[in-house]
């Protein structure tokens, strides 16, 4: 059974928890993530490049309205998908956000697929990196799923 990293907030500082099963989990409690530059845009300063939401309908829409967009007080399937897509739109610039970005380790076509998860206020979306389309919206910072490959 592979274990995968969860996202811990304390005091405002961030950090990846692995249990020492998991590939590539050198960071562990108290550690701090560090700094780097990736394809995706992250300096060393810990600024995220921001990713083009894609006007596309949200992954799976349907599904993912009836779990979490009634819940959330969206009256339709086409409101949640608005609101999810300014809310990734807005918070992705915004330096009170807590984004992470990993790879999805799920089944389906977006396995292997690197998104990108923009938390503030209390809620979560989940970006595709490379296309850009919402994968999911809903409240909390859960990250089932996403193995965690960098934080900020």
């Amino acid at each position: 059974m592979q274990e995968v990293p969860v996202l811990v907030q304390v005091d405002h500082l961030e950090e990846v928890l692995v249990g020492g099963g998991s590939k590539g989990g050198s960071e562990s409690a108290g550690s701090k993530p560090k700094p780097s530059t990736s394809s995706h845009g992250q300096s060393s300063q810990g600024s995220v490049k921001a990713i083009n939401v894609s006007e596309s309908k949200m992954y799976q829409l349907g599904d993912h309205f009836n779990k979490h967009g009634r819940g959330m007080g969206y009256e339709s399937k086409k409101a949640y998908d608005a609101a999810a897509k300014e809310f990734a739109t807005k918070n992705q610039n915004n330096p009170k956000s807590s984004i992470v970005e990993g790879t999805w380790n799920g089944s389906g076509s977006l396995n292997g697929a690197t998104q990108r998860a923009i938390t503030y206020d209390g809620k979560t979306v989940i970006i595709d990196v490379k296309s850009g389309q919402v994968i999911d919206f809903f409240i909390g910072k859960e990250f089932k799923g996403i193995n965690i490959i960098k934080l900020q």
